[in-house]
């Protein structure tokens, strides 16, 4: 189903409601079967996110997007399972964070994230230098 953009005069996906698409080689894949309940729900919550602003932003949209632990409580996630989880994602090649939120100088910021498909590849960990990267990614600085 498509949606015509009045301003640009051509069609584009209609994304909107409560529903999120999910390819068939995403839930099949073996990085999407190891991964925790928790982490899964918040990767749903993540690509309606994506998808979301997609549609709202259209061509200006970038892919990056931010996501804080409010939003994650109202999925029923708490603050710790949501860091494991946003490791989880980021370790099997989900999401990528783009920018790493916690307490700077004009006060507390959120995490930007990005969609990516590096799951498609996923093998585990290849190095212990990945395996340090992830272990910091859910503290704040």
């Amino acid at each position: 189903m498509a949606r015509r953009d009045k301003k640009r005069g051509f069609l584009r996906p209609y994304v909107k409601g409560s529903w999120v698409p999910i390819e068939d080689d995403l839930i099949l894949s073996n990085a999407f079967r190891g991964l925790q309940p928790s982490a899964a729900i918040l990767l749903l919550h993540l690509h309606r996110i994506d998808k979301v602003l997609a549609w709202k932003e259209g061509d200006s949209y970038g892919g990056e997007f931010n996501m804080t632990f409010t939003e994650a409580e109202t999925l029923g996630l708490s603050r710790g399972t949501t860091m494991r989880a946003v490791q989880d994602l980021a370790s099997r090649g989900f999401i990528e964070i783009v920018v790493k939120g916690g307490l700077r100088s004009q006060g507390r910021t959120s995490s930007v994230y990005r969609i990516v498909e590096k799951w498609r590849t996923f093998a585990g960990l290849q190095t212990l230098k990945e395996l340090k990267i992830l272990k910091d990614c859910g503290k704040s600085s």
